[in-house]
C-alpha cells in the first residue's frame, strides 16, 4: 500500500485510543443538573455529548440534542440510532414540546437572549431549574456562524457548573502547534498524536480552489481516497460542493463540527478580524491526518503579521 495510507492508519489508531480519556467527563455530567462543557476544536465535545445523551435515555429521561447548524444532524443521528433521542436543528424545534434533558452542541452559536428564552420552554423545569448540557468553544469559534453574546453567556454560565475538555483527540501535534503559533488558540494538549508536519504550498498568484485542487490530485496519486479529502475555502460561506474530480469543497461555516482525514485550506481571509481569525481557526482544525495550506505571498505576509500581533514571533 502507498506510504500515505500506512501513515493514515497509524494516526487514526492513535486518535481512536485517545478517545477513551474522554469517558471521565461523563461521570460529572451524570451527577449534575446543568453543565457547560468547554473545549477547543478536536477535544471531543460532540462525542461526549452523544454518549451523555445515550446515558440519559437509558435512565428513562426524554432527551433532545439540538444545534444551530442543520448539517450536524448527519453527525449525531448515526451515533444515537435506535435510541429514544430526538435530534433536531434548533430552527426546526417544536416549541410546544419539552424534554427532561436538553443537550446543545456548538452552543456558542446560540448564545442569545432569544435562544435562551426558547431553551427555558424546551426544558422541563426551565433553564434555571431544569437539566441541560451545553457544549461550546466560546473563545475561538464564536464568530463563524450564529450569534454569541458575551453578557448572555456569563448569565447562563452562572446557572451551571463548568467542565473543561483539555485533551485534543483529533489533531496531530503539528496541527496543534501551527494553531498555537499563528492564532494563540488553546486546542488542548498537543502530546497525543504524531504526524506529518504542515505542508505549505506557495502560489505566486491566487491561492484558491483551483490551486488546492492540484494539491488534492497529488494526494490521490499518493494513495489518499477522494472521499477523505476536503478543500476548505476559508473566505467562503458556501455549502459543500464537489469538484469534477469528486473532491469536497466547503467553507468554515459548514465544516464546523465535522472533520476530514486530509484538509487543504485555501482562500485565506483578507482581514484577520474576529470573523477572519475564527474562520481560519475552524478551517485548520478539521484535519485528522494531514493539513495542507495554499498561500500566496500576500497571504504569507498577513499570517506573519497576525502571528506578530498575537505575540508569538520573536
Amino acid at each position: 500500500m502507498p506510504a500515505i495510507d500506512a501513515q493514515r492508519g497509524a494516526v487514526l489508531d492513535e486518535q481512536n485510543r485517545a478517545t477513551d480519556d474522554q469517558a471521565r467527563v461523563l461521570a460529572s455530567l451524570a451527577r449534575n443538573q446543568r453543565m457547560m462543557v468547554l473545549g477547543g476544536a478536536g477535544t471531543g465535545k460532540s462525542l461526549v455529548l452523544a454518549e451523555a445523551a445515550k446515558q440519559e435515555a437509558t435512565a428513562g429521561r426524554s432527551v433532545l440534542i439540538t444545534f444551530f447548524s442543520p448539517d450536524l444532524a448527519k453527525f449525531f443521528e448515526p451515533l444515537v440510532a435506535h435510541r429514544s433521542i430526538d435530534v433536531v436543528p434548533f430552527e426546526h424545534l417544536d416549541d410546544d414540546k419539552s424534554y427532561d434533558v436538553v443537550l446543545i452542541d456548538e452552543a456558542q452559536d446560540l448564545m442569545t437572549v432569544e435562544a435562551m428564552d426558547r431553551l427555558d420552554g424546551l426544558t422541563n423545569g426551565g433553564r434555571s431549574g431544569g437539566r441541560w448540557r451545553m457544549f461550546l468553544d466560546p473563545n475561538n469559534q464564536a464568530h463563524v456562524d450564529g450569534r454569541f453574546d458575551e453578557d448572555v453567556y456569563e448569565l447562563v454560565a452562572a446557572d451551571a457548573l463548568s467542565f473543561d475538555l483539555s485533551r485534543n483527540i483529533r489533531n496531530t501535534k503539528a496541527i496543534v502547534h501551527v494553531v498555537q503559533e499563528y492564532l494563540r488558540a488553546d486546542i488542548g494538549d498537543p502530546g497525543i498524536v504524531n504526524g506529518d508536519k504542515i505542508q505549505w504550498h506557495r502560489s505566486d498568484g491566487h491561492a484558491g480552489v483551483a490551486e488546492a485542487t492540484t494539491v488534492a490530485r497529488e494526494l490521490v496519486d499518493q494513495g489518499a481516497r477522494r472521499s477523505s479529502i476536503w478543500i476548505i475555502s476559508a473566505s467562503s460561506i458556501s455549502a459543500p460542493s464537489l469538484t469534477q474530480d469528486g473532491i469536497t469543497v466547503t467553507s468554515p461555516r459548514f465544516a464546523k463540527g465535522f472533520e476530514a482525514e486530509y484538509v487543504i485550506v485555501c482562500d485565506l481571509p483578507v482581514n484577520f478580524d474576529d470573523a477572519g481569525v475564527a474562520a481560519l481557526y475552524v478551517a485548520v482544525t478539521r484535519a485528522r491526518v494531514s493539513l495542507h495550506i495554499v498561500a500566496s505571498p500576500d497571504d504569507t505576509k498577513r499570517l506573519q503579521e497576525l502571528a506578530r500581533n498575537r505575540g508569538t514571533l520573536q
